[in-house]
């Protein structure tokens, strides 16, 4: 599939489909259809489909296993904890 031979209502189609249901990442829709996540991330906006915060981007990755939690599973020292309390 040539992600820019395909006009607006199909890019619109592509886009509600993996970003929206499918929670894809821009990054990742730009992967699969050969561009880059800028011009994702751009023709999103220009067709009106919102674009999630980075909060909710997190979540969603955290969910999904694409990233892991950066504190879990670490804990202090009983040395940094004295030094804290």
């Amino acid at each position: 599939m040539d992600y820019c031979s395909l006009n607006d209502k199909q890019k619109k189609e592509l886009l509600h489909r993996k970003y929206v249901k499918n929670q894809l990442s821009f990054a990742e829709i730009a992967r699969q259809v050969g561009t880059y996540a800028n011009r994702v991330r751009r023709d999103a906006s220009k067709l009106g489909i919102e674009i999630r915060s980075r909060s909710d981007a997190a979540k969603i990755a955290l969910d999904s296993g694409r990233s892991k939690h950066p504190t879990e599973g670490k804990s202090h020292s009983e040395q940094t904890k004295l030094k804290i309390s």
